[in-house]
């Protein structure tokens, strides 16, 4: 047993020796003045209830202290992909599947993004991708600055993740290079919208 521990119990028992003998005229005390002290607490609630609402009036409500919470992941509408691209991205899902919820969202985000800027060659005077080799340059710059330097995923967090994405693209665009046409281009944006859903929490 510690020193600490036995001057402490010491110190207990020699209050409860010094103070047992004044234990029962303090009982006695109270049951004879029991009403009175009744009477002299009855009024503390709503003086107590008094004094709040007057420091309220002049200082305004307390600031409680700051509560720190977890940022709120943003959520983020992606479309059903058709059944023949749910089958397209089936690896990336799956290679998806432990992910978190930021990781997710940073995913989604990308995909997203990526088929927006694409898209906007339709209507743009001068067209920015002209083959499947540009797409490819882009697609490979925006995975990289994206979901490895702003989300901070190291390559190789999510084994399988890349070679899926490279099945993927290759199973909807091909291996060959090719000239962007309008079809190309849409395909390129629906496959970029269902990479993008992978992330958009489907279990």
């Amino acid at each position: 047993m510690s020193e600490s521990l036995v001057r402490g119990a010491a110190g207990l028992a020699a209050l409860v020796v010094v103070c047992a003998p004044a234990v029962p005229m303090v009982v006695a005390w109270v049951k004879a003045n029991q009403e009175r002290i009744r009477q002299a607490f009855r009024g503390w609630p709503h003086v107590a209830l008094a004094v709040a609402l007057a420091y309220v009036a002049a200082f305004g409500i307390p600031r409680l202290p700051a509560v720190n919470t977890v940022p709120a992941v943003p959520a983020i509408v992606v479309p059903t992909p058709s059944p023949a691209m749910q089958t397209a991205v089936a690896d990336v899902h799956k290679a998806l599947a432990g992910a978190n919820p930021v990781d997710r969202a940073v995913w989604a985000q990308l995909w997203t993004k990526a088929g927006i800027v694409v898209a906007g060659d339709s209507a743009d005077t001068e067209i920015v991708f002209t083959d499947t080799r540009s797409l490819r340059a882009y697609t490979i710059l925006a995975i990289r600055i994206g979901w490895r330097r702003l989300g901070e995923n190291a390559a190789g967090k999510y084994p399988g993740l890349n070679e899926a994405v490279e099945r993927a693209f290759a199973g909807v665009l091909g291996i060959d290079v090719q000239t962007v046409t309008p079809e190309l281009r849409a395909k390129y944006v629906e496959l970029c919208n269902a990479l993008a859903w992978c992330g958009a929490g489907r279990d």
